[in-house]
């Protein structure tokens, strides 16, 4: 089954479920957790729309990123973004698990509309991609937030259970990817001023 997003009501709970990621089915046991998240949703008559602070990149992690590129750019009917490396740990003060990440794993983000999708290829460097590629396999493995103060956010999942697993800088702010394990995705929680660059 492909990794979609829909929203469903359950008990008079609108959330988020996202299909085709393994051992998913826990949904009773997330659901405290993702109706907090789903809080940046506003359901409309037209569907759904961002609230400040909403869903601004979806990340797949792939085994060969230009062959993905590729890919998406023909579903999407879009030109082919160009493929980076992260930036060297030195920069970007990246750490991961408590230690500095070495990976410089490839990327390439695709802008549709107000979210990005952005495809990461691991290298052979520790990295929470890695860790994901080599767990799950390939397929949606974070969900990127827009948010005004990371640190703040990112104390309070703390005391939901959700654990950051890698940070780091860019120009202006941080991001702070958790554990996939509690939500059964990652969350990519960044700085607006990030975000918004």
């Amino acid at each position: 089954m492909s990794n979609i997003l829909k929203i469903f009501n359950k008990n008079s709970l609108t959330f988020l479920k996202i299909y085709g990621i393994d051992n998913y089915n826990r949904i009773d046991g997330c659901r405290i957790v993702l109706s907090k998240l789903i809080k940046c949703i506003e359901v409309t008559k037209k569907g759904f729309k961002m609230k400040e602070n909403g869903i601004i990149q979806v990340g797949v992690i792939v085994r060969d990123i230009e062959k993905a590129a590729e890919f998406y750019a023909s579903v999407f009917d879009v030109p082919t973004p160009k493929i980076n490396q992260v930036r060297p740990q030195e920069l970007t003060n990246a750490m991961y698990r408590g230690k500095p990440m070495m990976s410089r794993a490839k990327l390439c983000a695709f802008k549709l509309g107000a979210v990005q999708v952005e495809l990461c290829e691991p290298d052979g460097e520790d990295s929470v991609w890695k860790e994901i590629l080599d767990e799950r396999g390939e397929g949606v493995g974070f969900l990127g937030f827009n948010v005004a103060d990371a640190k703040a956010v990112t104390e309070r999942i703390a005391g939901l259970g959700v654990e950051v697993l890698h940070r780091g800088d860019t120009p202006g702010g941080s991001y702070n990817v958790t554990d996939f394990r509690q939500l059964g995705v990652s969350l990519n929680i960044k700085d607006r001023k990030v975000a918004e660059q």
